[in-house]
């Protein structure tokens, strides 16, 4: 993720765009997901890895980007 998106933006999202933006719904999460299925033998359980992963990288950009300030 951190290569394709900068904390800065990250901020601006979470999963579900509850007070923020819906990460969940951008071209980007299509791109990871079909990225994912080229990379990794396609199960549910890998979309729900994938799902896992963002969300939590979502969720520390802001601690991300604060340490960088520090």
């Amino acid at each position: 993720m951190r290569f394709l998106i900068a904390n800065q933006l990250g901020v601006l999202y979470n999963w579900r765009g509850k007070d923020k933006l819906a990460f969940k719904d951008t071209k980007l999460m299509e791109i990871i997901y079909d990225a994912g299925k080229i990379n990794f033998q396609q199960t549910d359980k890998n979309d729900a890895r994938i799902e896992k992963t963002v969300k939590e990288w979502l969720k520390f950009s802001k601690s991300r980007l604060n340490k960088k300030k520090s």
